[in-house]
């Protein structure tokens, strides 16, 4: 059946989807969440069928901008991370760092805000977020006067901002790249990238900004702009670290100098050794200890389980990652022989981050959004799937809290290498 106004009927599935997750449903109801955001994914998929033929860059990106506002206005209901962002906000107005005590810690010596301990989902760990994005948390409680409701406001409002950056500059990419500009629909209308960014207050979304910023610099030879972009995507999440070498490669010695001096500025709130210590802590907690929505690690860990007798975590993590890390190497040399191709570059680190989330211990579902966004500018429709099929992960939490099912990452992960599998050898044999 031909839809006759596509935009039409995708825009209001796709808000009545978003509604629904943003202001009605809770972590522990997962029939209710899968429902609502599959209503949305329907939109979403109905809208990227499409072209727009008729209708602008211009009125696409305010349309992302316009959705985006949903998400502005109501506390995270998928996460209850914002209580830490919180906490973190408040230690810093009270010249506290957040890397030297635990909040458990902090409670034997000071008082915190009412109430605000018992919500905190790690109160024995360290602070994990980097000193960049610190300054958020703080400027956010201090514009916020200690009221949750005006602090999460607060907190959410850079990364919509940054959101209005991305959408402007993801169509220039692609014109710079010699695609079709409408392709930006991909990332502009993603659900997840609208809930779990916006809405769940994850700094992803500036991440995503500052990783824009460094492309399109590097493709409009605007180097400053790009070793900016980039600093600053470190700088908030560590995660862009693993595009580095790329943009390293591509920048002359000035620029790398003048990125090293900035991350030397972001990061100077840990040049102390017992922030610092605390910090690696946290960090490589999260490769020994988290576990959560992990790919391979999750269908090895059952193998070694079955045969040791025990959660082999602690050395099949940290494992998995320096194994990545050995593919991406491989990869790296061969893009070197390219003599730096950009595009075989950008395709590089979009299967870099993957290779490290499949082998990563815990894929939090707004993980994906840098990978949704370099899928954009590729042949690499699989991600925006996964950016669907990673909702089933909720399924884990319930009303009696956290609690694996082994037909989860079997059905996503599955569907996910399926997808992949499929588009690769597609232009392989395309190639051929």
């Amino acid at each position: 059946m031909k839809i006759k106004y596509p935009e039409f009927a995708g825009s209001i599935l796709l808000i009545t989807g978003l509604v629904a997750v943003l202001f009605g449903v809770q972590q522990n109801n997962f029939s209710g969440l899968f429902t609502s955001i599959s209503i949305a994914f329907i939109g979403y998929f109905i809208l990227t069928a499409y072209s727009f033929k008729k209708y602008s860059i211009q009125y696409m990106i305010l349309l992302g901008i316009l959705i985006r506002i949903l998400a502005l206005f109501e506390l995270p209901s998928l996460t209850d991370d914002f209580y830490r962002f919180f906490w973190d906000g408040w230690l810093n107005a009270s010249n506290i760092s957040p890397y030297i005590f635990t909040p458990r810690e902090v409670m034997q010596n000071i008082n915190p805000p009412p109430g605000l301990f018992d919500k905190l989902n790690s109160p024995d760990y360290y602070s994990i977020y980097p000193p960049l994005t610190q300054k958020f948390f703080h400027m956010a409680y201090l514009l916020s006067k200690g009221n949750i409701e005006t602090f999460v406001f607060w907190a959410k409002l850079p990364i919509w901002l940054g959101e209005g950056i991305t959408l402007v500059l993801i169509p220039k990419i692609l014109k710079a790249l010699g695609k079709n500009e409408k392709l930006a629909k991909w990332y502009f209308f993603n659900p997840l990238i609208i809930v779990e960014l916006i809405g769940n207050l994850h700094y992803e979304g500036l991440a995503i900004a500052g990783l824009c910023l460094g492309l399109y610099g590097v493709l409009y030879h605007r180097y400053l702009v790009s070793v900016l972009g980039v600093s600053f995507a470190i700088g908030v999440k560590l995660v862009p670290l693993i595009t580095l070498p790329f943009f390293m490669f591509i920048w002359d010695w000035k620029n790398r100098g003048a990125l090293v001096l900035l991350l030397l500025v972001f990061f100077k709130d840990l040049f102390y050794w017992e922030e610092l210590n605390h910090f690696l802590i946290s960090f490589n907690l999260y490769f020994q200890k988290f576990e959560f929505n992990g790919g391979l690690y999750f269908f090895a860990r059952e193998v070694i389980t079955l045969i040791l007798g025990y959660n082999p975590i602690a050395f099949l993590g940290p494992s998995l990652q320096i194994l990545g890390m050995v593919l991406m190497g491989f990869w790296f040399f061969k893009w070197l022989k390219t003599k730096r191709d950009f595009k075989f570059g950008l395709e590089m680190i979009f299967y870099w981050i993957l290779i490290y989330f499949f082998f990563s211990t815990t894929v939090h579902p707004w993980y994906l959004g840098i990978p949704i966004l370099l899928g954009v500018f590729l042949p690499a429709r699989f991600v925006f799937y996964w950016s669907w099929l990673i909702f089933l992960s909720y399924f884990h939490y319930n009303v009696e809290g956290y609690k694996e099912a082994f037909w989860v990452p079997m059905l996503e992960y599955g569907g996910v290498w399926i997808m992949m599998w499929y588009e690769i050898k597609k232009r392989w044999d395309l190639e051929s």
